[in-house]
């Protein structure tokens, strides 16, 4: 994620003449991105915790 995250922030940097404004574009993408990893990253765990117990 860290590359997909530095790649996101350069294109912000690219497309905004205003600087400080690039960091907020990239957090609101970098927001979307992750809201939808996380749950997927619970479900895995939850899966290989199961899997350890034998379920």
């Amino acid at each position: 994620m860290a590359l997909k995250d530095a790649s996101v922030l350069a294109d912000a940097l690219v497309a905004y003449d205003d600087a400080p404004a690039a960091p907020t574009a990239s957090q609101d993408e970098r927001l979307e991105r992750t809201s939808a990893v996380v749950p997927a990253l619970r479900r895995q765990e939850a899966l290989g915790r199961a899997a350890k117990r034998g379920e």
